[in-house]
């Protein structure tokens, strides 16, 4: 697979910056939101906006304690996985930088994003059209942002000069771990 998507990785490579990135984050999280909420206007009766994925996915509130803890937690997020992945790929001996590390990580919350709406352009109305009323579950979207981990271990594995199968099956690890965190604590407040 590096063979197939080195070169695009190479080529590009050189744009992940922090400062890039976390421009490209604002902007994507305006867009993906906005597309959410104008899917929600579109499919109003769609069962798929009582489901648990759409708790977790649905578009920030615009109140200023959702947007700041929203924010915070991203920053979280993105400041103490960096450092764990930091100290996993230093001891697979990687040429790691923590600037990396956080711009490769704020691009993964943007290819999330993207892949959040992505899915909910297609679920909302399948569930529509259906009449499903599944309450639980994310099967499709786990599914689907196994790409996302694809994605983020060719350009880690890229970056730090480490095998893919350590840059990816670290990134789905430490992601999960946090994101599952995340998910109970945002459904706890």
């Amino acid at each position: 697979m590096n063979g197939l998507f080195g070169p695009y990785i190479e080529k590009w490579m050189h744009f992940v910056t922090i400062k890039n990135m976390l421009l490209l984050a604002i902007g994507s999280l305006i867009i993906t939101d906005l597309g959410l909420s104008i899917l929600m206007l579109l499919f109003p009766k769609s069962p798929f906006f009582k489901t648990l994925i759409w708790e977790v996915i649905s578009p920030v509130e615009l109140e200023v304690v959702s947007i700041i803890g929203y924010v915070l937690g991203i920053a979280v997020f993105i400041l103490v996985t960096s450092g764990i992945l930091y100290g996993i790929f230093k001891i697979f001996k990687g040429q790691v930088t923590y600037k990396q590390l956080v711009a490769d990580l704020l691009l993964n919350t943007c290819i999330a994003g993207w892949i959040h709406l992505i899915f909910v352009l297609f679920a909302a109305p399948i569930y529509l059209l259906l009449n499903l009323q599944i309450r639980g579950g994310a099967g499709g979207l786990s599914t689907i942002e196994l790409i996302n981990v694809f994605i983020m271990a060719q350009l880690m594995s890229k970056q730090f000069s480490l095998s893919p199968w350590i840059t990816g099956i670290s990134f789905y690890i430490v992601s999960f771990i946090f994101g599952v965190g995340g998910i109970i604590l945002s459904m706890s407040l």
